[in-house]
């Protein structure tokens, strides 16, 4: 089992409102998915975890959106993009 570290995740939106601009998230050494940060959010920050929809969050690692199963490590930039509205 490899040793925890800490990935800070930039919010964007409605995210930020809920729980600031960034946060740190624990993660494993050799990384995790984009789908596996997101279930860690949910459940370490309960506010945001109605915002953070599978699908209609955007994921972006080193400023490309990935899939679920696109790969966050240490050291990565990651931020997180709400659904957008408009009229």
């Amino acid at each position: 089992m490899s040793e925890a570290l800490a990935l800070v995740v930039e919010l964007c939106g409605k995210l930020a409102d809920v729980q600031g601009r960034e946060i740190t998230v624990p993660i494993p050494a050799d990384g995790c998915t984009a789908a596996s940060l997101l279930d860690r959010l949910r459940e370490g920050f309960p506010a945001l975890a109605p915002l953070l929809v599978p699908g209609k969050v955007r994921v972006c690692i080193n400023e490309e959106i990935v899939s679920p199963h696109g790969l966050a490590r240490p050291g990565d930039v990651v931020a997180l993009f709400p659904p957008v509205s408009g009229g």
